[in-house]
């Protein structure tokens, strides 16, 4: 075989870019917030200029796990997101100010945020390397203004919370049992689908569906993760 021809890998498609400004629920901007930008285990961290502005160039065409840390008070703004080429992508993400709600000795209802309910004790929280063991848990409802994108989630979603400490997995493969205060205007009976962001797969991961109730709420097993979540009417 005489041909010198070789095979080579297609190159990498890296055309796309991400920009955008992170403020405070009032809309003042944050200066040196801790940001994070992975795909699969390769990250980049990078912080907010003293306007609040951030950019990354050179993003894959890929799903990503964009993380915005919060400050003292504050829960870390998570999304998973997914480029184009050649595409640059405005995300203004605003850090909300947190509920902090005491983990329990033992596990009980705690109603976290506005409309979510969590049963947490304990000892249900696995704990991360280097982190501190979780003893509160902090939970924001974000107004719709300012909602994470949320990618290729068909449906209209109708309500977004923020939920830390961010990315501490429950102990039991089973989850954190759940409950949601139906949405205002929602008939009883009606299915609506629950959604986490995942850092491990940079993916909303689907949690199944809830259906709405006579009592007010509606329970659903297996919140797997703290991260954002997601109510959708599909």
């Amino acid at each position: 075989d005489t041909d010198a021809d070789t095979d080579t890998a297609p190159a990498e498609d890296t055309s796309a870019a991400l920009q955008g400004t992170v403020t405070d629920v009032s809309g003042q901007p944050i200066a040196s917030a801790q940001l994070r930008f992975c795909r699969g285990l390769v990250c980049r961290n990078g912080t907010t200029g003293s306007d609040g502005s951030y950019a990354f160039d050179d993003v894959a065409v890929d799903w990503v796990s964009f993380e915005v840390g919060g400050g003292r008070g504050q829960v870390t703004a998570f999304a998973p997101l997914r480029f184009a080429s050649q595409e640059t992508r405005t995300v203004d993400v605003a850090v909300q100010d947190a509920i902090v709600t005491r983990i329990p000795r033992s596990a009980a209802p705690l109603d976290v945020a506005p409309g979510l309910r969590l049963t947490v004790g304990e000892g249900d929280l696995e704990e991360i390397p280097f982190q501190d063991p979780a003893t509160d848990i902090l939970a924001a409802r974000v107004d719709p203004a300012q909602w994470v994108p949320t990618d290729e989630i068909g449906g209209t979603v109708l309500a977004q919370w923020s939920v830390g400490p961010f990315d501490f997995p429950a102990v039991d493969a089973a989850g954190l049992p759940m409950a949601f205060e139906n949405p205002y205007g929602v008939a009883e009976g009606v299915d609506l689908r629950v959604y986490v962001g995942s850092y491990d797969t940079s993916r909303w991961e689907d949690l199944g569906t809830v259906t709405t109730g006579a009592s007010g709420w509606t329970s659903v097993g297996g919140r797997p993760l703290l991260s954002t979540a997601l109510l959708v009417q599909e």
